[in-house]
């Protein structure tokens, strides 16, 4: 029995072509991922507790770096209220 016809370059080609349509989702994706990490995310959360975009994004860095996600939660409002100490003491 004999199989369905088809172009043999479409053997090579089609992965080739689906690797590289993959290949550019990934970079897309890490592309906006580090846009929204290091530009969107520290201006919403530092106006949310009214802190500058710098600080929100060495607390973030900081506490992920140290203690993981609960670093995270802990550090950005721990530099909200030490940036306010700063500021009103200063």
């Amino acid at each position: 029995m004999a199989g369905v016809p088809y172009p043999k370059w479409l053997k090579w080609a089609l992965p080739k072509v689906l690797g590289f349509i993959v290949l550019g989702f990934v970079i897309m994706f890490l592309v906006l991922q580090q846009i929204e990490g290091n530009m969107i995310f520290p201006r919403v959360v530092g106006t949310a507790v009214s802190l500058p975009g710098l600080w929100t994004l060495a607390a973030v860095t900081l506490g992920g770096g140290l203690f993981g996600i609960l670093g995270i939660f802990i550090c950005v409002p721990a530099a909200s209220v030490i940036y306010q100490l700063l500021g009103t003491n200063v």
